[in-house]
């Protein structure tokens, strides 16, 4: 009977070992020292407690971890999302028509600067502007001014993300446009894309109102004028930068 239960607590002693080894951590730390250990508590960006040789128990800091390499999660402290002030710069190539009903095809590109505060690791907002350039049909630059919300689905390196911008675009006409005026209106976007790191590529569709006035110069309407309410459509490819 003792054989049988000593044979049995081998086996649970085996199997325990197996699977905390199955679960052990890569820790590396500023020091440059590099831990194997099994970690027992998690509180990102505060602390780990971690499980020694021995039976023995340790509480490193976040400050002083470089990266954590784990089953279902990991850190690297080059790529650690704080909270507080952020800046994010981005370019982005939009294609589109310029009315819902059709009208000239248009492409250009986009480039843009924002201001952002992260809540936690998956909430962020800000203000920004981002100016669009358009390759041809390039009578009117417009400058959207705009609110930001954007929300990480995860707190790793490489996560899926999506963002939505709503304000206001001003309109500039160019020297090819024949209008007696242009002016801007509402505009909205929605992005969705991956963040890796500092790094982001997102694919997006967004509208912009437009309203124009020009010139009646034929038949019983001379010199009276038409205000024409568009709303531009497109589609855009985006990267961003987070400073």
């Amino acid at each position: 009977m003792r054989v049988l239960s000593l044979l049995i607590a081998i086996l649970c002693s085996a199997a325990v070992w197996a699977q905390d080894t199955k679960n052990m951590s890569k820790v590396k730390l500023k020091d440059g020292s590099e831990l194997h250990v099994l970690i027992i508590e998690n509180i990102p960006g505060d602390y780990i407690k971690v499980e020694l040789p021995g039976n023995q128990e340790a509480t490193i800091a976040y400050s002083a971890i470089v990266s954590i390499k784990q089953d279902g999660f990991s850190y690297r402290s080059k790529y650690q999302r704080n909270d507080g002030l952020f800046w994010d710069g981005s370019f982005a190539f939009v294609f589109g028509q310029a009315s819902q009903y059709g009208g000239s095809p248009r492409a250009g590109m986009e480039l843009g600067a924002s201001l952002n505060y992260r809540f936690n690791p998956y909430i962020s907002t800000g203000i920004g502007v981002e100016p669009m350039f358009f390759f041809f049909n390039n009578d009117v630059v417009f400058v959207p001014v705009y609110a930001r919300f954007k929300g990480l689905v995860s707190q790793k390196r490489v996560t899926p993300f999506y963002a939505l911008d709503a304000g206001w675009s001003f309109a500039e006409q160019t020297a090819s446009n024949e209008a007696l005026s242009t002016e801007g209106g509402w505009f909205v976007r929605n992005t969705i894309g991956i963040q890796a790191g500092h790094f982001s590529v997102g694919i997006g569709y967004q509208l912009q109102k437009v309203i124009t006035t020009r010139e009646n110069g034929w038949g019983w309407t001379i010199n009276s004028t038409t205000k024409e309410e568009r709303l531009m459509k497109n589609i855009l490819f985006k990267t961003n930068y987070t400073f």
